[in-house]
């Protein structure tokens, strides 16, 4: 407990005196650069950088998170760069210099790099510029906010928020990239070439994200357009809630893809698994694997398709839209159903169209016992065999291309409680 409250109190300390000056320590050795007809301006951006250090506004709630307050911070460093002529050399000179200066600061420091290094590279940018940034050793967050327009190369692995607000231009990432990569971005592209955390592309406007590794949870959450592509796996969540833009993955996509989807299209050239399209509005969703269960299962309208088979309970309580399941599906397929259209190419489940109320359940192959059971209306088109049909179904039963009848519907029925009971 002890040990816990000096840790908060070490956070809550000014960043003055959380973080070694250069000038006091005598980490910094300015002659070494006096060949550099850049020393000078480097030496009056280090100024800055610790000045902005100092004023740097944060504070801690009562629950012990952070605001860095992002707006705030990003004017002030630009406020204090107006004036000062520096070039795009006096920047990359400049930041290895904080990065072996500063090595042992706290976590606020990876935030204020981030926001003084970015004010400083947009204020001067131009669109032909490129500029290569090496950490070797930090992880430092809001690189490339706001980014307007130029090539921004950074060398090494990055913290979270790279890209956020980014308005044109393009950041390449030669490592691995944290949370948040991207987010809210209106313009320009990012590739990186390793692995990217959580909430990459969130709410991103426009742009173009690509990830040549994996990508973690609520991949695209929120994204309004713009197109994101990650070439490995991706996370639970990938796409919830997006209005517009497109995601492709390469590999794998985890729980709840697309769920609350409400436009733009989602591509997953593997398997995807439980929950995909969970209450979404509309767009689409492709999978060119197999599926989990309750694929589309409340769902509103749009699109699903499934290139291999699905789990469990596909379409459950769909309530309009189209699922397209190129191979097999579980049990309960089309359970509760309200309306909409479900079509399995192999065979299907038992309790296939139970409880449901309208709609089309198209299979074709077989389909399990129960078929139909309780239901109140809909078509369920079976072109294989039926293990058997519920007794107290009135939805409409095709079997083998033919309509049966009140008469063929219960013998079928009795027929399957015969076969439980005996079986």
């Amino acid at each position: 407990m002890e040990q816990q409250r000096r840790k908060e109190d070490e956070n809550l300390k000014p960043l003055a005196n959380v973080l070694r000056m250069p000038e006091e320590e005598g980490n910094l050795n300015i002659t070494e650069y006096d060949k550099n007809t850049h020393a000078t301006n480097e030496k009056m951006l280090l100024k800055l950088f610790e000045k902005t250090l100092i004023n740097f506004n944060y504070n801690v709630d009562v629950l012990g998170n952070f605001n860095y307050k992002i707006d705030a911070n990003f004017f002030n460093a630009s406020a204090m760069l107006e004036g000062l002529d520096y070039t795009i050399k006096d920047i990359e000179l400049l930041v290895p210099i904080i990065e072996r200066t500063y090595k042992n600061a706290n976590i606020v420091f990876n935030y204020s790099i981030g926001i003084f290094v970015s004010a400083a590279i947009n204020r001067i940018i131009k669109e032909t510029d490129t500029i290569n940034l090496d950490f070797t050793s930090m992880k430092v967050n809001y690189l490339g906010l706001y980014l307007p327009c130029g090539n921004l190369i950074i060398h090494g692995n990055v913290g979270d928020y790279t890209g956020s607000e980014m308005k044109g231009g393009n950041i390449t990432i030669c490592g691995n990239a944290g949370n948040n990569t991207g987010e809210h971005m209106r313009g320009g592209s990012i590739i990186v070439d390793g692995n990217a955390g959580d909430a990459t592309g969130y709410s991103m406007h426009s742009g173009s994200i690509t990830i040549h590794g994996n990508a973690g949870n609520n991949t695209g959450n929120g994204m309004e357009n713009g197109s994101l592509t990650v070439g490995g796996n991706a996370g639970d969540f990938t796409g919830s809630c997006m209005q517009n833009g497109s995601i492709t993955i390469q590999y794998n996509a985890g729980d709840y893809t697309g769920m609350c989807l409400m436009g733009g299209s989602i591509m997953v050239v593997g398997n995807v698994n439980n929950y995909t399209g969970e209450q979404m509005d509309n767009g689409s969703i492709t999978g060119g694997g197999n599926a989990g269960d309750y694929t589309g299962g409340y769902m509103k309208n749009g699109n699903i398709k499934v290139g291999g088979s699905a789990g469990e309970g596909t379409g459950r309580r769909m309530k309009n839209g189209n699922i397209k399941v190129d191979g097999n599906a579980g049990h309960y397929t089309g359970s509760r159903m309200e309306n909409g259209s479900l079509t399995v190419g192999g065979s299907a489940g038992d309790y296939t169209g139970v409880y449901m109320k309208n709609g089309n359940i198209k299979v074709g192959g077989s389909a399990g016992k129960e078929t139909g059971e309780e239901s109140y209306g809909g078509e369920i088109n079976v072109d294989g065999e039926i293990n058997g049909v519920g007794a107290h179904t009135r939805a409409k039963i095709i079997y083998k291309g033919k309509l049966l009848n009140r008469s063929q519907v219960l013998l079928m029925g009795i027929r399957s409680i015969l076969h439980n009971w005996f079986a």
